[in-house]
């Protein structure tokens, strides 16, 4: 007596059997589904379990399973279920108990947060650093990175203060020049202390890391925001006197004919008693403070980022010397190392027609020499932040300024007796 033919009647449509052919054709498809994906076009074919158990090398229960599972739930119930897996063996109590550690303030001797203090902390619950970072790994939370923010309230006198300073920038009045005002404290002055070597195809730049300080220094800027002049002066104290000062020296070297308004932060000597009574006391000087929390709005201080990412980054890593660039002299005199004090130092050179001295050298095959020490460059006058000459502040340095109301006859010739006259137009 013949097999009565299977209940689970497979009929597909020319979409779904579109899907299913595709899914065979899958190489990137996983053997089991691309198995049970035949089954289902075989059984709509009209085969029997058996036939199609013989073909496929499958027990007919598995033809059974699947030709049941596709009719209740379609393609997707191809897929695997979700399987429980190894038990947990930590559980949602010692989950609770580190996400807790990990977002409360850490012990008053650590800066942070780790694995290893976390799984401390919790010594009791016997939790490893290792499987303390998977459960923080599978939260997303990462306790050592931090992100600063600032708080800064949404009030109306932010936008009105931040607007005024952009209309002095776009619209400045008339006969009125705009300057911008900053300082920028503690500047190092540095230069390496070996040269570092260029970078050559398929090796980068070489940096040596043995640095020479000569100290730092503090400077005060006005930038010219038509013109991108900038004019600089070395502070020793960034008080009220050097600040009022500086302005000083600075309306001498300006036309008395044009009114000057000044963009600037809300520093301690900008916003002083004796600053705001000298500034009062000068009619043709108005101020525009720029809001809280927003001294990016000052221009100066866009040159001040200039002035780290460019100059000192170049004075910081000099360029190594090469022989098409030194001179016969110099490869000729012999070089002392650089003193570490903060002087200058200069070249030993020999008496004219005289050989160095040198000492016998031992002689190695190439493939036992080893590699050439860099030479060493001393330092010079264009690897730290030079003083001023007092000379060029003769006329301006005065406490007082002069009984006439004309500037002084170095500023009426157009040359600021100010030092340190950077273009940035240029």
């Amino acid at each position: 007596m013949a097999r009565a033919a299977s209940k689970d009647i497979v009929i597909l449509g020319s979409r779904r059997k579109a899907k299913l052919e595709a899914i065979t054709r899958r190489a990137s498809a996983s053997q089991a589904l691309a198995r049970r994906a035949r089954i289902v076009l075989l059984a709509h074919a009209g085969w029997p379990n058996a036939r199609i158990a013989a073909e496929l090398r499958c027990a007919e229960g598995t033809v059974r399973t699947w030709r049941r599972r596709f009719i209740r739930g379609g393609i997707p119930a191809l897929a695997d279920r979700p399987r429980s897996g190894r038990p947990e063996v930590y559980g949602p109590a010692v989950r609770l108990a580190i996400v807790a550690a990990a977002t409360s303030v850490p012990p008053e001797d650590r800066p942070e947060w780790t694995h290893a203090l976390i799984a401390a902390e919790l010594a009791g619950t016997g939790i490893s650093a290792s499987q303390a970072g998977r459960i923080l790994a599978d939260l997303e939370l990462r306790p050592h990175k931090v992100r600063g923010w600032l708080r800064r309230a949404d009030d109306a006198q932010f936008w009105t203060q931040a607007a005024a300073v952009c209309d002095t920038y776009l619209r400045p009045p008339p006969d009125t020049i705009v300057i911008c005002i900053d300082e920028k404290t503690g500047i190092q002055a540095k230069h390496r202390k070996y040269p570092g070597r260029l970078p050559a195809p398929g090796r980068p730049a070489r940096r040596e890391f043995e640095y020479v300080r000569n100290g730092t220094v503090s400077i005060i800027a006005a930038l010219h925001v038509a013109t991108g002049q900038v004019v600089t002066e070395p502070v020793t104290r960034n008080d009220s006197a050097a600040f009022t000062g500086f302005l000083h020296r600075l309306t001498q070297c300006i036309d008395p004919r044009l009114n000057i308004r000044i963009v600037m932060d809300n520093g301690s000597s900008h916003t002083s008693r004796a600053t705001r009574a000298w500034i009062a006391a000068r009619p043709r000087i108005t101020v525009t403070y720029t809001p809280k929390h927003a001294s990016w709005l000052d221009m100066a201080e866009l040159w001040f980022s200039v002035l780290t990412r460019a100059c000192c980054a170049a004075a910081n890593s000099p360029p190594a010397p090469t022989s098409s660039t030194r001179s016969p002299a110099s490869r000729s005199a012999t070089t002392r190392p650089p003193d570490p004090g903060p002087g200058p130092t200069t070249p030993a050179t020999t008496t004219p027609g005289t050989a160095p001295a040198t000492t016998p050298r031992l002689r190695l095959p190439p493939h036992n020499r080893p590699p050439p020490r860099p030479r060493r460059r001393p330092p010079d006058s264009s690897d730290r932040i030079q003083r001023p000459p007092q000379g060029l502040l003769r006329r301006c340095t005065s406490a007082k300024p002069p009984p006439s109301s004309s500037p002084c006859s170095a500023c009426t010739t157009g040359r600021p007796t100010i030092p340190f006259l950077l273009n940035l137009a240029r």
